[in-house]
């Protein structure tokens, strides 16, 4: 395994590659998404607690919190 070497601070931020980049527009049509979740999770509301633990580890706008719960 090779050694962590840190980033160089000697260069200009013209001079370092950006990240981040869509070179070609409407080009997510070529990847296939959505394949990588193993279960599906279910809620049980009898069960629920009101933690709000689902609500900070679901997709966002999955589950909608009024009123604390």
């Amino acid at each position: 395994m090779a050694e962590y070497q840190p980033p160089r601070l000697d260069r200009s931020w013209r001079e370092v590659n950006p990240g981040g980049v869509v070179l070609e527009p409407g080009n997510s049509v070529t990847y296939i998404t959505g394949t990588w979740r193993t279960m599906r999770p279910v809620r049980d509301l009898e069960q629920c607690t009101h933690c709000l633990i689902c609500w900070i580890m679901c997709p966002d706008g999955a589950i909608t919190v009024a009123d604390g719960k």
